[in-house]
């Protein structure tokens, strides 16, 4: 367990000395062609140019896919990489790569818009551990999806059929619904999504979050999710407390308390985890990371606490 937090100590103490060098250039500020520009500025403008490729090659594809400029919108082409490192009490680590690829279309997308991930996205996000713990590891399911987004009034609609590429070829669908009201000092996010998952089969996903504002820098959240698989007749329900603090503009810190229940046998307290994230953008849409260590009581361990942590960083294009 010490060498676990040991670790996380080592690799945040190391990633925050880097974001402590000169970032002019990460800026937006010209560098002096006399200068030799350092490894960070390298790095910097190496990204820039590949962002640039990517839009490029998308916006010629947009293009060409709706036979004319629809649109003057600028093209917001986006690609991440992620990695991620899990550790539990009494287990080996285990290590994840995640790629997204999110091309954008601003001429296509009045219809449709396009992804190709190397996850299933929509069922990540119907866990509430995945969010706000980080602790429920990303299936590799390497697919497709073409959404069509709409917002009717309030309320923002979206259909999403997604083609795994597996042999044979699955295909899975998802039509949500998600809304939010603003009151002056909190706000309320109900969410109703109906899916038909290769793998799991039918089912639906409720979610109802109460956000307040406490000050300038304290968010305190009320989560309330819910997923039911119709195959196996399973509820899994998500409630919690999460208190949300931004330490800088480049710094966050969130502490969670979570219960997860279910209903096989029969509806009852499964476990819950408490946790504290730490999550520092160390160049603005280009890398970030988040460092989670929990502790998590489960019902088949007689609900004693057992450490575990989630290392995650992002490089974004």
């Amino acid at each position: 367990m010490f060498r676990l937090f040991g670790l996380f100590f080592k690799i945040s103490l190391l990633i925050s000395l880097t974001s402590l060098l000169p970032q002019a250039f990460a800026e937006g500020k010209k560098l002096d062609p006399l200068v030799e520009p350092n490894f960070e500025q390298r790095m910097i403008q190496t990204n820039i140019q590949v962002s640039e490729w990517f839009d490029g090659v998308a916006e010629g594809i947009d293009l060409f896919l709706v036979g004319k400029q629809k649109t003057r919108d600028r093209n917001q082409t986006r690609v991440t990489l992620e990695h991620t490192t899990y550790s539990f009490e009494d287990r080996s680590l285990k290590n994840n790569f995640s790629l997204g690829i999110f091309p954008r279309f601003p001429n296509l997308e009045k219809y449709w818009a396009l992804k190709f991930t190397s996850y299933d996205e929509k069922e990540n996000r119907r866990g509430a551990r995945a969010n706000y713990v980080g602790q429920a590891k990303r299936r590799q399911n390497y697919g497709a999806t073409a959404a069509w987004y709409r917002k009717i009034g309030n309320v923002r609609t979206s259909f999403e059929p997604r083609i795994e590429l597996q042999d044979p070829l699955r295909i899975s669908h998802s039509l949500s619904f998600d809304s939010s009201a603003q009151f002056e000092n909190f706000e309320i996010r109900p969410k109703l999504e109906l899916y038909a998952s290769a793998r799991r089969g039918p089912g639906f996903y409720q979610g109802l979050n109460f956000n307040y504002f406490l000050s300038k820098i304290y968010t305190l959240s009320l989560i309330n999710q819910g997923d039911y698989v119709d195959n196996t007749r399973t509820l899994s329900v998500n409630n919690g407390i999460s208190l949300a603090h931004d330490v800088s503009k480049k710094t966050s810190m969130s502490y969670t308390f979570m219960t997860t229940s279910t209903n096989r046998p029969n509806y009852h307290l499964d476990g819950y985890t408490v946790s504290v994230s730490f999550n520092e953008m160390v160049y603005k849409k280009i890398f970030d990371y988040t460092i989670t260590p929990y502790v998590e009581f489960l019902k088949s361990n007689s609900f004693t606490g057992q450490v575990g942590g989630v290392l995650n960083l992002r490089l974004m294009f």
